[in-house]
């Protein structure tokens, strides 16, 4: 069982992975963990990016330009609403 210290009533810290986060999850509840995003393209995973933010606008840029640095600019870019931010579409154009 890990072990969570409060450090004060907003903050926790886990102490047996103390780069987690304490993040909101689909259902409204929280659990310590990561943001993992991965780029696709026909089922076959090109490049994975791993948060220890909850929000997903601010994953975007970081895990386009890491793929990038590894492989061509892809040509097309789908995402969902969960990413829109003008910054993110400016950056990737």
């Amino acid at each position: 069982m890990d072990k969570i210290s409060t450090v004060d009533k907003s903050t926790k810290t886990n102490t047996a992975d103390p780069d987690s986060k304490h993040m909101k999850m689909k259902y409204h509840d929280y659990a310590n963990g990561y943001n993992v995003q991965t780029i696709m393209e026909n089922g076959i995973v090109l490049s994975i990016s791993v948060f220890n933010s909850s929000a997903d606008q601010g994953t975007f840029v970081n895990t386009v330009e890491k793929l990038q640095s590894t492989q061509q600019k892809p040509r097309r870019i789908s995402a969902d609403k969960g990413y829109s931010l003008t910054g993110n579409l400016n950056k990737t154009i």
